[in-house]
């Protein structure tokens, strides 16, 4: 049960990142640069989950990093989705 509760906490911060840069789309940002802000918040969550994966699988390190590979093209994903939400965002606000 524990494991499960560290993923929580992973997908947590992933939420509370999308909310924050929801915050950043609000003010006047040019895409540029939301899109490197994206970036910086998919750095911070992949440093997050690495430390979170290596924890959990600290006996098993093949599994852990199994695991990590999946996360870190679940990241690819969200900075796809985070980068394709911003511009919609731009275009529909002009």
């Amino acid at each position: 049960m524990e494991q499960y509760q560290k993923i929580i906490v992973v997908c947590l911060l992933i939420y509370i990142s999308f909310v924050i840069l929801i915050k950043f789309i609000n003010k006047k940002i040019e895409i540029i640069k939301l899109i490197i802000i994206s970036i910086l918040f998919l750095i911070l969550i992949s440093i997050i989950s690495i430390m979170v994966l290596r924890y959990i699988h600290r006996d098993e390190p093949y599994q852990g990093l199994i695991y990590l590979f999946y996360f870190l093209e679940a990241n690819i994903y969200y900075l796809i989705a985070c980068t394709i939400f911003i511009i919609l965002c731009k275009v529909f606000k002009k």
